[in-house]
C-alpha cells in the first residue's frame, strides 16, 4: 500500500525521517521544504535544488509547492515542473497541500503517470486557489477526470 503524507508542520514531520517510515509521496510546501533542507525556495530553480534535496533526505517522490511559482515533483525519473498560470487568480492558498496530496492519491490508486499525475495536482491546486472556500466547487469527479 503507498503511503502518501503531507508535512502538516515541520516538528510532526520529523517522524517522517524515521528509517521504519516507506513513504511513497510526500507533500511539502516551499517554507516545511526550506526548514528542512536549510535552502531558500523563492525561485524556481531554487525550488528544484529544493525538491531534490528533499527527495535524497526522504527516500520518495516529492511534490513541493510554492507560492508564486508553482509545483516541483521529484521522483526516481528525474524532476518536472508546472508553473502556476499567470492569469490564475489567487484568492487563498489555505488547502493546496490536501488538494494536491488528495490529487496524488486519485493518481496513484488509478495508475496514472507522473506527468498526468502532475497535470492532475496542479489544476486541483489553481482551482483550490481561485476560491476562498476550503473547497472549489468545481471540484467535481468529472473535473477530475478530465
Amino acid at each position: 500500500v503507498p503511503i502518501i503524507a503531507k508535512a502538516v508542520s515541520v516538528t510532526k514531520s520529523q517522524h517522517l525521517l524515521q528509517d521504519n517510515v516507506n513513504l511513497a509521496s510526500l507533500v511539502v510546501n516551499g517554507v516545511e521544504g526550506t526548514i528542512f533542507t536549510s535552502e531558500k525556495m523563492t525561485t524556481l530553480a531554487e525550488a528544484k535544488q529544493g525538491a531534490d534535496s528533499l527527495y535524497k533526505m526522504f527516500h520518495c517522490s516529492i511534490y513541493l509547492y510554492v507560492d508564486n511559482i508553482g509545483i516541483v515533483q521529484r521522483t526516481v525519473d528525474g524532476t518536472n515542473c508546472y508553473q502556476y498560470q499567470s492569469d490564475t487568480e489567487v484568492v487563498n492558498t489555505n488547502g493546496l497541500g490536501a488538494a494536491i496530496a488528495a490529487g496524488l492519491a486519485y493518481a496513484t490508486l488509478n495508475h496514472k503517470s507522473t506527468t498526468a499525475t502532475l497535470t492532475l495536482v496542479s489544476q486541483l491546486a489553481e482551482l483550490t486557489m481561485e476560491t476562498a472556500e476550503n473547497v472549489n466547487t468545481k471540484v467535481t469527479a468529472q473535473t477530475v477526470d478530465q
